[in-house]
């Protein structure tokens, strides 16, 4: 029955998927098209099992992740300190950036904004 249920929906979603991308740039010739659409950022909504652990996320490490850890603080070397210019703070900011927009959280966007800005201006 799930097989009848997808079928139709992935022969509706699949000329949609090879048309081009609306949001970003395609492979030009000689490249071969892109198969997949990068979607904008915020346009995916979790529900279920993985909101409830995006959540705990927020309410773990990742929400929280600069009060206890120094290399995230002002002195990080990836916003204009002297400290930690390693890999910690881009990969804690990538997931932070990532979970801010899926769950639509004010408050992560906001501390998220501030490493962005930064780079964006240095």
């Amino acid at each position: 029955m799930r097989i009848a249920i997808i079928v139709p929906l992935i022969s509706l979603i699949a000329p949609a998927a090879f048309a081009g991308n609306a949001h970003y740039p395609d492979n030009q010739p000689p490249l071969k098209e892109t198969p997949f659409m990068a979607l904008p950022l915020g346009s995916v909504r979790a529900n279920g099992w993985l909101l409830k652990q995006l959540e705990m996320q927020r309410a773990g490490l990742t929400g929280h992740a600069e009060e206890p850890l120094e290399e995230l603080n002002e002195t990080s070397a990836w916003r204009g300190g002297d400290k930690d210019n390693w890999e910690r703070s881009p990969y804690y900011v990538r997931g932070l950036i990532a979970l801010a927009y899926t769950l639509d959280d004010a408050t992560l966007k906001q501390r998220a904004q501030k490493w962005v800005d930064w780079c964006l201006a240095s």
